[in-house]
């Protein structure tokens, strides 16, 4: 009977961390944007897969597509939209999209261990994970075929 009990609290307690470690849009809210000239990398192993690299600082700047790097023949880099940070430094920062006719306003969380960053929809409360941020303008992991040229 003790096993069972034992085995049922060791399982909750690791389940419970699991959920912990992830970010939610209740999480810390950030007040600064950890990937200034670097590529975000969200929707890692779906559809939605996107590596993009921020080419500004704090007043915001363009987004590029990686795609397969600049200097491939077929499937080059593109400007696809730009980014715009509102109330830098204060806890109602929001990070503003802009691809084409399209505008989606986020807010960015971090988990308590400041590990996992997570995007908040400020419009519909949706959370988009981010996978990884790499250095600079660079593939992210698992994106297959990349001539790391920028």
């Amino acid at each position: 009977m003790y096993k069972f009990y034992y085995t049922l609290a060791i399982l909750c307690f690791s389940f419970s961390n699991q959920l912990m470690a992830a970010a939610t849009c209740i999480d810390e809210r950030m007040t600064t944007v950890p990937f200034f000239y670097d590529t975000v990398c969200t929707g890692n192993g779906t559809s939605e897969f996107a590596q993009e690299y921020h080419g500004g600082g704090s007043g915001g700047g363009n987004i590029t597509d990686i795609k397969r790097g600049s200097g491939h023949p077929i499937d080059p880099s593109v400007v696809i939209g730009t980014f715009s940070i509102t109330d830098l430094y204060k806890d109602t920062m929001t990070i503003t999209y802009t691809y084409g006719e399209h505008i989606y306003t986020y807010s960015l969380h971090i988990n308590g261990t400041g590990t996992d960053y997570i995007y908040c929809n400020v419009g519909s409360g949706e959370s988009y994970p981010i996978d990884a941020i790499v250095d600079g303008f660079g593939a992210c992991p698992g994106s297959g075929d990349y001539s790391g040229t920028p």
